[in-house]
């Protein structure tokens, strides 16, 4: 490509990033930064970004479906806690 003077486009965002950067964007540098870093926090922003996912297919699913969405809602929120708290414990003092 770079013979023909294009240059190569950065590779896109992974999809759990991507999910955890939407939700807190005002520490998106700094979770983008523990992501390159982190095994732990990789594996936790994937776990993140299939929930949100699985949790976007059941929306428009029936009322038969709603315990199912509840329980996606309340790990959408644990993962969000753990999250924050690992972005928290990794800025330092």
């Amino acid at each position: 490509m770079e013979a023909c003077g294009l240059q190569p486009r950065p590779s896109p965002m992974p999809s759990g990033l991507s999910h955890v950067t939407e939700r807190f964007a005002h520490v998106q540098t700094h979770a983008v930064r523990l992501f390159e870093r982190s095994e732990d926090f990789r594996e936790l922003c994937e776990e993140y970004g299939a929930c949100v996912e699985a949790a976007k297919g059941l929306e428009a699913s029936g009322p038969q479906r709603e315990p199912l969405r509840r329980e996606y809602a309340a790990l959408r929120l644990r993962l969000e806690g753990e999250i924050l708290r690992y972005l928290k414990e990794s800025s330092g003092p």
